[in-house]
């Protein structure tokens, strides 16, 4: 009876100090997680160019929207490709290629002030014009809120 006692003893302290142990960690992990999104992801069509560290297009790339950035995602939650400063995009433009393509460009002012044009696209035949516009204001509605203010920076076209 003795031996049992002390099996459940030492097992109970094991027990403790592993879930002790485990709980801790993930607690430090996520405080140096990537910061949260917001309230939206939206999809971005196919990505065409823009950002220097994809060179090839991409067929489908979602935006996540966190406090300050705007990241490009492959698929629907899939590897970044590229992240904007929400405060720094100057242009969202819209324009309509041939019969059924819209081109959405995104053009901004890096961390160093230099001028960048990422390029996305959505040529789905009865959808793209809507599927491009809802892009288009989904941008134009998160970029000027940071910290829950409306910003004045940045202009919207559709050509």
């Amino acid at each position: 009876m003795g031996y049992l006692a002390a099996i459940l003893f030492f097992a109970a302290i094991g027990f403790v100090f592993f879930f002790t142990r485990k709980s801790s960690a993930p607690a430090a992990a996520s405080d140096q997680s990537a910061e949260p999104e917001l309230t939206e992801r939206f999809r971005l069509g196919r990505y065409v160019r823009g950002f220097s560290a994809q060179k090839e297009p991409v067929a489908i790339v979602s935006c996540g929207v966190t406090d300050k950035d705007f990241v490009v995602c492959k698929g629907v939650i899939g590897a970044e490709i590229g992240r904007i400063a929400r405060c720094g995009i100057t242009d969202i433009s819209l324009t309509r290629q041939g019969e059924a393509e819209f081109l959405l460009a995104l053009s901004w002012n890096d961390a160093a002030g230099a001028p960048q044009k990422a390029v996305f696209s959505f040529d789905d035949k009865k959808l793209a014009g809507s599927m491009a516009a809802e892009a288009r204001d989904a941008l134009q509605k998160w970029q000027g809120i940071v910290h829950g203010q409306p910003s004045a920076t940045g202009a919207a076209t559709m050509n």
